[in-house]
Parts: C-alpha cells; sequence; structure tokens
C-alpha cells in the first residue's frame, strides 16, 4: 500500500469519527420531537413594523417562545435565562443563533412595547406579533398553549394571559426538532453547549442526535445559595453586583435589608415601573413559582450575604404576607410598595 493512500484512509477515518462523535457521542438536554414539525414560513410583523418569517430554512438556529410582555413572572424569567444562555455564545456562533419571543396578547403589544421589552434582555432579541388568528394558528403549530383570563370586575385592559412556557428549537432548515421546558433553561452551560454541538451537525443529519429525553425534569433540594443562583442569579449575578442599567445590585441595597414586609411583598408579587429608559423594568413576581420555605431561604440569603446584615425572614412570615396582602395580586409599584406601613419582625404572623 502506498503512503498515499495510507494517508487517505487515515484522513477518512478521523472524518467519520469526527462526524460519530458530532452526531452520537454527545447527548442533548433538549428533549427530542420524535416527528420534527416542518419549515413553515409565517409571516409575522417585526421590529419597526417590517414583516418577519417565521420557520423559514435561513440558516440559523431559532430559540421560539411564546408570551406577553404583561407577564408577572415566567416570561422575564424566561427572557433571562435566554440572555444568560446567550451571553455564553461566541460572537461567531451568536451571529448563527436568533432568539425569538412571539407576543400571544396582539391587543397590548404593540411593536414598539415589544422591541423595548425584549431588548431590554439582550439587544439581538426580536419581539414578534400579527393578527390574533394568525398567532393562534403559529402557535398550535408548534404546540404552545394559552388562554386570556379576565379579572373579576375589572375593565376591558384588566386580563391576564395563561400559557405554557416551553422554548423551542428550530434547526437552520426551519424544522421544530426539539424544545426545553422553562425548567431547564437555568441550566445556561448545558443549553449553550447544546446549542454550539446543533450547530455543529451538518444539514443532512441535523435529525441524528440523542437527548436525554427526560420524561420530568426533576427539582433537588437545593440550599439558600442554590435557590438564589437557581432564579436570581441571571439577573442579579452570583456576588449581588446586579447588572448596572438592567437590573439593581442586592449587595448593600437599604431595599433588601430594610423592611421585611416591603421587600416580601416585591419578591411575592413583583414590580413593574412604567416609562423612562427600559420602558418598563420588570421584577418577576414568584408567589406562584416558588413554595413559602424557598422564598423565605432566598430572602434570607440575600439579606445576609455580600456584606448585608439584616434579620431573617421565615417561611410563616411569607405565608401570613401573601395572605394580609391576597387583595393585592398584581406588580406593584416601587412607590406602593414604599407607602407600606414598615415591620421590624419577619419572624412571626402578624409582626409589626
Amino acid at each position: 500500500m502506498t503512503l498515499k493512500a495510507i494517508r487517505l484512509i487515515l484522513s477518512l477515518t478521523f472524518l467519520l469519527a469526527g462526524t460519530s462523535w458530532s452526531r452520537e457521542s454527545y447527548i442533548y438536554y433538549a428533549h427530542k420531537i420524535s416527528t420534527p414539525a416542518p419549515p413553515a414560513g409565517f409571516r409575522l410583523t417585526g421590529p419597526e413594523g417590517r414583516p418577519f418569517s417565521l420557520g423559514r430554512p435561513h440558516g440559523k438556529l431559532t430559540l421560539l417562545t411564546f408570551g406577553f410582555t404583561h407577564c408577572p413572572n415566567t416570561c422575564p424569567t424566561t427572557l433571562a435565562n435566554l440572555a444568560r444562555i446567550y451571553e455564553r455564545l461566541s460572537k461567531e456562533d451568536k451571529e448563527r443563533v436568533e432568539i425569538l419571543f412571539v407576543t400571544i396578547d396582539p391587543e397590548r403589544d404593540t411593536t414598539n412595547v415589544l422591541q423595548s421589552y425584549v431588548r431590554f434582555f439582550d439587544p439581538g432579541f426580536i419581539g414578534l406579533t400579527g393578527e390574533s388568528k394568525q398567532i393562534a394558528t403559529i402557535s398550535a403549530f408548534y404546540g404552545a398553549e394559552y388562554e386570556k383570563t379576565k379579572e373579576k370586575g375589572g375593565g376591558p385592559d384588566d386580563y391576564t394571559m395563561d400559557h405554557s412556557a416551553a422554548v423551542y428549537l428550530l434547526m437552520p432548515s426551519g424544522s421544530c426538532a426539539a424544545y426545553y421546558f422553562d425548567a431547564q433553561l437555568s441550566q445556561s452551560e448545558r443549553v449553550a453547549n447544546d446549542l454550539k454541538h446543533f450547530l455543529a451537525l451538518p444539514a443532512p443529519h441535523d435529525t441524528e442526535w440523542q437527548s436525554e429525553q427526560q420524561s420530568v425534569v426533576k427539582t433537588p433540594v437545593l440550599s439558600a445559595s442554590q435557590l438564589y443562583v437557581e432564579h436570581c442569579a441571571s439577573c442579579h449575578s452570583v456576588n449581588g453586583a446586579g447588572v448596572a442599567g438592567k437590573y439593581p445590585a442586592l449587595a448593600g441595597s437599604s431595599w433588601v435589608t430594610g423592611a421585611p414586609n416591603r421587600v416580601t411583598a416585591l419578591v411575592l408579587d413583583g414590580v413593574r415601573e412604567k416609562g423612562g429608559g427600559n420602558n418598563g423594568r420588570v421584577m418577576p413576581a414568584w408567589w406562584k413559582v416558588m413554595t413559602p420555605g424557598d422564598l423565605a431561604e432566598v430572602l434570607t440569603y440575600t439579606r445576609m450575604s455580600w456584606g448585608n446584615s439584616a434579620p431573617a425572614i421565615s417561611a410563616t412570615y411569607v405565608k401570613d404576607l401573601a395572605y394580609r396582602y391576597s387583595s393585592h395580586r398584581g406588580f406593584w409599584s416601587m412607590k406602593e410598595l414604599a407607602a407600606l406601613p414598615p415591620e421590624k419582625d419577619a419572624r412571626a404572623p402578624g409582626a409589626r
């Protein structure tokens, strides 16, 4: 056998081995869809009212989620986690990945409102809207569910949208081949690694990959610091320093170490500030997401970390406060929170 032939065989061997590794050895964190949704090409309205084609073959990997800008917790958390994932990609990979947020509330979410909202999380994110029937068709195509729920005794704009919270993965070919549950998105490094491997898949073989295929995403028992990292660090940073101009610092914050009822109410029902450069700064509501015990752990952790020094907040106090403020189910404003009579003892129910 000639030297040239040996080199050719070795080259083919390494090539095949590399292809096999990229398609088979890596186990993906994403959930694989057994029958991928085909390329679609739905017409929606994007930034500045420009037409946008969703689901068309265009050479980019797409992370698609459905939601609305008045969402108290799920949507802000999902977008914050997606921003954290996006930050882990190289500049080159970012150019091949797009993050799309399709509103399920086109009545209130205009193109300007949408873009201001999604760009608060990352300037590269894209908000999309369209006619109500059109959005219903698109969401059904991908398997997203939502329902408009009117608030009792409210006006025409007093409603919310109950919705599923999956993030769908569209391959560069336009087919929808996978999805992530919202609970998975906090594992930013794991999801970012998925995206890097998806980008490496050759187009003819973008369905030849293996998933962990978890039927249930198990929630382990976490310590206070782990709960903080899981739910809060994507915005406020691991060291509590926040992100200048976007997310406030918790370290050294008088709100964190001040009246326990104010900071607990803030975390329970969230805060939405209208106007300003961000056109609506949002702090998610956590009362439907975390247990009173977990909320108490996180609140206490933030009040005793990074140089902060304030008394602990008990689970009993969180439950009691949720009951006392139950008539206020919705975002607070900072002005409303500041007007609450300050309490001192956060250990017992009804403490003042």
